[in-house]
């Protein structure tokens, strides 16, 4: 009902595609990998909805190869299939390890959702803003200038870049101002 609703209202709808752990087991299962793919643009289209998100979270910069891989698959075949619909990803606000090859997946994705949230989150060492404009500390100098620089610093044009921000904050029991 969802869906209808926003489709009926001129609302973009994309499927969510998560994958939180046993990122080897995956990428290194090419008939798994093409079963996905299969089954996702089967729901693309009979759904009627415009795109695809991949969600793939904690992969191992050990896995960024196959990572890579599979974001060309299913764009190449997303694209060709079902021409006009979009594939994003939800990347990290910090990609550690350059997990995420962005020169390599930025020609085939067709926006990129920066998760910037969580910079400071509930097992922090220090007390700060979950979604900072600018970093509160030189120590720690991650904040969203710093992923939104970043990610136009690998060449990510303005228009193919999402800001994902909270609808939360935390509250911090402190033992001093610092």
């Amino acid at each position: 009902v969802v869906v209808d609703t926003a489709l009926a209202h001129g609302v973009k709808v994309h499927l969510c595609v998560t994958l939180f752990s046993g990122h080897a087991t995956f990428f290194n299962n090419p008939g798994a990998r093409q079963t996905l793919i299969g089954n996702l643009i089967r729901l693309v289209a009979q759904r009627g909805i415009q795109g695809i998100n991949l969600d793939f979270e904690a992969v191992p910069s050990s896995q960024q190869q196959g990572l890579t891989s599979f974001i060309l698959e299913i764009a190449g075949a997303l694209h060709t299939n079902l021409p006009g619909t979009e594939l994003s990803i939800a990347a990290p606000a910090v990609n550690w390890s350059n997990t995420f090859d962005l020169p390599a997946i930025a020609p085939s994705l067709d926006l990129i959702m920066i998760m910037a949230y969580d910079f400071y989150w509930s097992g922090s060492d220090l007390a700060g803003p979950v979604s900072g404009y600018w970093p509160l500390t030189s120590s720690f100098n991650y904040a969203v200038n710093h992923s939104l620089s970043y990610y136009q610093s690998q060449g990510i044009a303005p228009e193919k870049l999402l800001l994902g921000l909270p609808y939360y904050g935390r509250e911090w029991s402190v033992s001093a101002n610092t």
